[in-house]
């Protein structure tokens, strides 16, 4: 009797995150047609998918290619060292455009980008129900993961963004580092910290996911060393322009309000800071302050939120203020605060 009563749990806890996943992914379909129609908007091309083709050939042959160093860079420029991954993204586009022509092209950008938003989503819930126990997971909460999660994707996707395809791959690679981490699976780990700084730069600051469940021993050198050597390896030809701090701020870009470095304009810079991260900064400090007050899982809400910062500050000095999809990757810490904060033991 027990047996089948925790059967029938089992199944109805399955079906409910097979829904949910469902959910996910089709919004997933949505915002990635979306992103394809909106940023062909005054391309010249009748199809947005002839758009992203032709967007996708000219930044393969005259951008990613291009190994020289200059004497001063725009922000563009240091996406030169996202050749591998976008290589890969690029040949997997290209077969799809060969054999189906331009709508199988946009059924492999729409299903790639759908299952990676999905997957970020399995992650951080996943993420959850390790660090909190699962009796203090009300249904309510459980239900308030997939709204938060989806109303903050829809919140930072809505209208045209920019490293679209960028941020939502790092997103799903920082889920899943939280979860392997805090299962303490350091090879897991390492594996999705090269994967994602094969995507951008950024990913370097996945490692410091580690340190929220983990202390820092001698023997994880190594393999924090891995992710570093193969960055360096791929790159190798282009270390000399990676010792120039112009190709990270973007020396050009410094002169057009393009990031935080730019405070000509105070009040726009105010404005860009308010509307791009005030939303996220508010709802951490909040859960940050009411957690302090005897919650069980406040050192670990602490050190998610020390990760926060980290990320917002590397935003504000090396993104530019107007860049708001770049925010999706530090959706999992914030559901991730917020849900655990919710959770509250049972009396």
């Amino acid at each position: 009797m027990i047996n089948s009563y925790m059967n029938f749990i089992s199944q109805k806890l399955n079906l409910k995150l097979i829904i949910q996943l469902s959910i996910v992914f089709f919004i997933g379909m949505i915002l990635a047609r979306n992103h394809l129609i909106i940023s062909s908007i005054g391309s010249g091309f009748e199809s947005p998918y002839e758009n992203f083709y032709s967007e996708m050939i000219n930044s393969e042959h005259g951008f990613f290619n291009n190994r020289a160093c200059n004497e001063s860079y725009t922000l563009e420029e240091r996406k030169k060292l996202r050749w591998v991954g976008q290589k890969i993204k690029n040949n997997i586009f290209e077969k799809s455009y060969d054999v189906f022509g331009p709508r199988g092209l946009a059924a492999s950008f729409i299903t790639l980008h759908a299952f990676l938003i999905m997957l970020c989503y399995f992650f951080t819930k996943a993420s959850i129900h390790k660090i909190a126990p699962r009796q203090n997971l009300s249904n309510e909460t459980e239900h308030l993961t997939l709204l938060l999660f989806l109303t903050l994707v829809l919140y930072i996707f809505n209208g045209h963004t920019s490293e679209f395809s960028f941020s939502i791959i790092e997103g799903a690679c920082i889920a899943a580092a939280i979860y392997f981490s805090k299962l303490g699976r350091i090879i897991l780990f390492i594996l999705v910290v090269c994967v994602s700084i094969l995507n951008r730069e950024s990913g370097f600051l996945i490692m410091s996911l580690w340190f929220i469940f983990n202390p820092i021993l001698i023997r994880h050198i190594a393999f924090f060393l891995l992710p570093i050597t193969l960055f360096l390896s791929v790159n190798y030809d282009v270390i000399s322009c990676m010792t120039d701090t112009a190709l990270y701020l973007g020396s050009e870009d410094f002169k057009i309000n393009k990031s935080i470095n730019n405070n000509g304009d105070f009040i726009s810079l105010l404005i860009g800071v308010m509307f791009n991260h005030g939303v996220f900064i508010l709802l951490m400090l909040t859960i940050l302050q009411f957690a302090r007050k005897n919650h069980p899982l406040f050192n670990i809400i602490m050190r998610i939120f020390i990760v926060y910062l980290l990320y917002t500050i590397v935003f504000m000095i090396f993104t530019p203020i107007s860049h708001l999809s770049i925010k999706y990757i530090i959706v999992p810490l914030v559901v991730i605060s917020s849900i655990i904060f919710l959770s509250k033991p049972k009396n």
